[in-house]
């Protein structure tokens, strides 16, 4: 009886162990794809900021949208949605480097937290990311293509972790102003830009 008693509390406590992890897991995760989301995000945001101002290194951060998801959703469903995002996902953690870290934000906005310490260097990545994006989609039901807009923020050691994602963001609208497909460094108009956006949307 001893014995059947002390297997099932280590089976009990094992079972526990397990479901905390897994519920640890999902608080941090995005259930699609699996990726890192936004509070893990600005956690390692964070991390990354404090590093740099000790070690003297910058970093990028790049804000990715996807071009024409809404109207792939609308038009084949949400299951054709799903496995579209997967598969970007899975695309752009191919092309990042091994300490970089790619975060799912909502919808079809990803972010790129990637050790580039020049601007070069973040054009490459972007240059690279955006062509295995443009490449067809197989494996899924539909033949789907999709391209991205990309802002890409460019850490100074003056800025906070609100502030560099507010940037890449803005720069991100402006590659999508341009006509898409395409991607663009923040530049302090472009956070003008946006705030004028919005108080013509709050006024109309």
């Amino acid at each position: 009886l001893d014995r059947r008693l002390e297997m099932h509390t280590a089976a009990l406590a094992s079972s526990l162990a397990d479901a905390n992890k897994e519920l640890q897991f999902l608080a941090l995760h995005d259930s699609l794809t699996k990726l890192p989301n936004r509070a893990l995000l600005d956690d390692r945001l964070e991390r990354e900021i404090q590093r740099a101002r000790k070690e003297h290194n910058g970093f990028a951060l790049f804000f990715i949208d996807l071009d024409t998801f809404k109207q792939i959703n609308d038009a084949f469903g949400r299951h054709t949605g799903d496995c579209l995002l997967v598969e970007v996902a899975n695309r752009i953690k191919a092309i990042a480097g091994a300490r970089d870290m790619l975060a799912h934000i909502s919808g079809d906005e990803f972010a790129l937290l990637a050790a580039a310490n020049s601007s070069a260097d973040a054009a490459r990545l972007a240059e690279n990311l955006m062509a295995a994006l443009r490449e067809p989609l197989a494996g899924m039901d539909r033949d789907c293509r999709v391209t991205a807009s990309v802002g890409i923020a460019l850490y100074d050691k003056k800025m906070e972790r609100q502030q560099l994602l507010r940037n890449a963001e803005a720069a991100m609208y402006h590659a999508k102003s341009l006509g898409r497909d395409g991607y663009c460094f923040f530049d302090s108009s472009m956070s003008n830009d946006v705030q004028e956006q919005l108080t013509l949307l709050h006024d109309l």
